[in-house]
């Protein structure tokens, strides 16, 4: 079976957080912290066995192979969705509802890559389809359920760990594609290969790094892409912050 772009099952795998999250939210909204608590672990715990499983299959299939790295916003995302749920940390759970989950939710609708497999039932086309539904339904859940409220500090802490992560992603892009892996594209911080911002390229000259006694002789570098993709960043941690505030307060006002 071969996923199709924009068919019924794609259309339900759209509405498929809003679902789900709908459920989670009149069966746990009068239970315990405790309670609460234990599903949001359990949601975690398959949150990472989800981007593990797709790693180890790599390295099975490919020995080392970067793609195994995960630097990418969607399977960082799946890290940061388990260790919020599980350390109940307001900076990772600010990452994960504001900068992970509306990427992740724009890849389940901007779905290509998924189509791009030859069957739904390979692995790592599992690991997309459930990969991104559990960083949205992760990263939704504590602040549907007010089990982490992150403040504006917290969302200030998480934007310095992200900064830092995507400066050494830009570095790893950079030496990667000059060794060789040029299909690396961390933080899709280096051109728009499977994503929708090409028109962020080209709006200067770019750099040129040149790499002795390698397989590749210079890196050419979009720097300005770079930068736009960093400012874009910045843009879905402000707008995420405002919209997570008058949804705690509808949380709160509906207990």
């Amino acid at each position: 079976m071969r996923f199709e772009l924009w068919s019924i099952w794609h259309i339900i795998y759209i509405l498929s957080p809003f679902i789900i999250l709908g459920a989670l939210y009149f069966l746990l909204k009068n239970k315990s912290e405790k309670t609460k608590y234990i599903v949001g672990v359990i949601i975690g715990v398959i949150s990472l066995a989800i981007i593990t499983t797709r790693n180890v299959d790599i390295i099975i299939r490919n020995g080392f192979d970067p793609q195994a790295i995960p630097l990418q916003v969607c399977h960082f995302g799946n890290i940061m969705v388990f260790l919020a749920l599980v350390f109940k940390n307001k900076t990772l759970a600010a990452i994960a509802f504001c900068l992970n989950m509306p990427f992740a939710f724009s890849s389940l609708i901007e779905a290509e890559a998924l189509a791009g497999y030859s069957t739904i039932w390979q692995i790592r086309a599992q690991a997309y389809i459930w990969g991104h539904l559990f960083i949205v339904v992760g990263a939704v859940y504590p602040v549907i359920l007010s089990t982490i409220r992150f403040k504006l500090k917290h969302v200030f802490k998480a934007m310095l760990v992200v900064f830092i992560m995507f400066i050494v992603a830009m570095l790893m892009n950079i030496l990667l594609n000059g060794i060789g892996y040029t299909s690396i594209n961390y933080f899709y911080a280096f051109n728009s290969d499977g994503v929708p911002f090409q028109m962020f390229e080209h709006l200067v000259a770019p750099l040129t790094i040149l790499f002795k006694n390698t397989t590749n002789t210079f890196v050419v570098w979009d720097y300005m892409y770079t930068l736009c993709i960093m400012l874009l960043g910045i843009v879905a941690f402000g707008l995420m912050y405002l919209f997570s505030r008058p949804l705690y307060k509808l949380v709160k006002e509906a207990k």
